[in-house]
């Protein structure tokens, strides 16, 4: 699964239209690039914090379980913090991850 980043490093939230509860994205698509999807579909994504072993414990995001594995601003997202966090995905073989996203 190599890294395949339309979004760009930054996410920026904004605080003046209802932004929480969106989806940044389509799922996990938007972090990589499944080139089996027939044979090794994604089974898992997990959001962690920017080590990428920790869960992530911050406010500005939250990710679906199930697929197609959905990262959607969080309710409590704190107006210009930075919050580097990292995205894990994997297909019971290997993992891939992101961490190069900054919430805003």
């Amino acid at each position: 699964m190599p890294a395949d980043i339309p979004l760009g490093p930054k996410v920026l939230i904004n605080h003046d239209s209802p932004s929480y509860n969106k989806n940044i994205g389509v799922g996990y698509t938007s972090f990589f690039k499944n080139l089996d999807k027939d044979h090794c579909p994604v089974t898992s994504c997990e959001l962690l914090e920017k080590d990428c072993k920790t869960p992530y414990t911050g406010l500005a995001l939250k990710m679906s379980k199930t697929f197609p594995f959905n990262l959607e601003v969080g309710e409590k997202a704190v107006t210009n913090k930075d919050e580097p966090s990292c995205i894990k995905c994997g297909n019971g073989y290997v993992d891939a991850t992101y961490d190069k996203m900054v919430i805003t």
